[in-house]
């Protein structure tokens, strides 16, 4: 019984070290460009869109943010070990029609919602360009828009510390 009970134990301490991996799943609707290429620091990674517009892969993650590029659609996301993300958009429209579900869902649209933030002020920053006083007390509003979205959005520290050049980028 002993022994039974040791192997039992044995099995599942082996089975609960195994290292997860990252997985991305895309599907790209009206898609022209079948080859994704996802980098990072020191990193690129290609996986094929098929026909369909679906593709998907998996890796081993740092956990940091990765530049995904499909054609002329590109955009940031995060990821690291043990997400199961899902990215879904039509192509040509990824910054009006991303969709994310899955693991390692929240941070990724508190990241796009910062990035649209991000162009707000840009745009915001153009428009007050005579009135510093202006564009200051938007730059300010904007930051503290942007601080919001990353603590409210339910994320773990790590993905909070992700969001952080993001916020801090302004542009």
């Amino acid at each position: 019984m002993i022994r039974l009970f040791s192997l039992v134990f044995l099995a599942l301490t082996l089975c609960g070290c195994k290292k997860k991996s990252v997985r991305l799943t895309v599907r790209v609707h009206n898609p022209t460009a079948d080859v994704v290429e996802l980098s990072g620091l020191n990193f690129k990674k290609s996986f094929i869109i098929d026909s369909n517009g679906e593709g998907w892969v998996e890796f081993d993650a740092v956990p940091m943010t990765y530049k995904f590029l499909n054609g002329s659609d590109s955009t940031d996301i995060f990821l690291r070990n043990g997400y199961n993300l899902h990215m879904n958009y039509v192509n040509g429209k990824i910054e009006k029609t991303l969709k994310f579900s899955g693991d390692g869902e929240k941070v990724n649209v508190a990241m796009q919602k910062i990035i649209r933030n991000n162009k707000d002020l840009r745009v915001k920053l153009d428009m007050y360009k005579d009135e510093p006083s202006k564009a200051v007390q938007y730059i300010e509003m904007h930051f503290e828009r942007n601080k919001l979205i990353s603590e409210n959005s339910g994320l773990d520290k790590m993905e909070q510390r992700a969001l952080i050049p993001k916020i801090m980028k302004g542009t």
